[in-house]
């Protein structure tokens, strides 16, 4: 059950980020001008999710292989 927990974990936290970034967009649209400084975050808010996406996929690829207990 474990996966499962994580999943919901990760999703709860996707939909959690959704929600921030979509009331930063209102927020640049009828409260504040963005500024440079804001630009760059959103640069790297953009690089933070291009690399959750990569580690999302490559756990596509992820082949089953249990270790034999030793750390």
């Amino acid at each position: 059950m474990d996966r499962l927990q994580q999943f919901a974990a990760i999703e709860a936290a996707l939909n959690t980020i959704g929600t921030r970034i979509s009331r930063l967009g209102y927020i640049f649209k009828e409260t504040v001008q963005k500024t440079t400084t804001d630009d760059g975050l959103i640069d790297e808010l953009v690089a933070s999710a291009a690399l959750l996406q990569q580690q999302a996929t490559a756990l596509k690829s992820v082949v089953y292989d249990p270790s034999d207990g030793a750390v």
